[in-house]
């Protein structure tokens, strides 16, 4: 109990002089646990004990610097995808705070294929991303327009003009679907991305808010 007590009046003498204070890493690994077993939707909460946390948290803090955002968002994708052996990992970047929000990205996944609208209102590729694909067809972004066209990655900082960055082909691992009683269908072609990485949710732990918190 003393060391509670130490460790609320530190966060409060923080408090009043910054107006928010900083996590440590214990209480942000622990915090990430209990907020996901928490949460309502998703079915795989079941293995929030075993989630590891990665403190991303002074990652391009300083300069609000995207490449250094980007190439820790890939290193979470290797991470995860590990070999193979999937593990439930979070990153944590930056905190909002009084005087700046936190980076976010556009991306509702780390990893989704593009999907084109074309003009008879048929899709190519994935029709929940036309939103977002034409979002980064107007930023300048040229896919091939294929069906299997990984979206790049939007990473903002607010205040800064959002950035563009290509996932290199080894962060993102994909699957050949095919079925067991018929051979023929593995002939279609049809694949996708091996495990979703959630990128889009708030984490929210002890008053502060995380806009930037890749789940898987």
């Amino acid at each position: 109990m003393p060391r509670v007590g130490r460790r609320t009046r530190e966060i409060e003498a923080e408090l009043d002089a910054t107006g928010t204070y900083r996590q440590s890493s214990e209480e942000l690994c622990l915090g990430a646990r209990i907020a996901w077993r928490n949460n309502p939707q998703c079915i795989g909460k079941f293995y929030w004990k075993g989630l590891e946390t990665r403190d991303c948290r002074d990652v391009g803090a300083d300069g609000g610097d995207e490449s250094a955002l980007f190439e820790a968002l890939v290193d979470h994708l290797r991470l995860a995808w590990n070999g193979g052996k999937v593990r439930m990992l979070l990153s944590v970047f930056a905190p909002t705070r009084p005087d700046r929000p936190g980076p976010r990205v556009w991306n509702g996944q780390l990893i989704r294929y593009a999907g084109y609208r074309q003009h008879d209102g048929s899709v190519v590729g994935d029709p929940e991303t036309v939103d977002l694909t034409e979002a980064v067809l107007r930023l300048g972004w040229r896919g091939r327009g294929t069906e299997y066209d990984v979206l790049p990655l939007v990473i903002q900082w607010p205040g800064r003009e959002p950035r563009l960055f290509d996932l290199p082909p080894d962060a993102v691992p994909e699957v050949r679907i095919s079925h067991p009683d018929y051979p023929w269908f593995e002939r279609l072609g049809l694949r996708w991305h091996a495990f979703p990485t959630i990128s889009n949710q708030v984490l929210e732990l002890g008053g502060l808010r995380y806009p930037l918190a890749p789940l898987h």
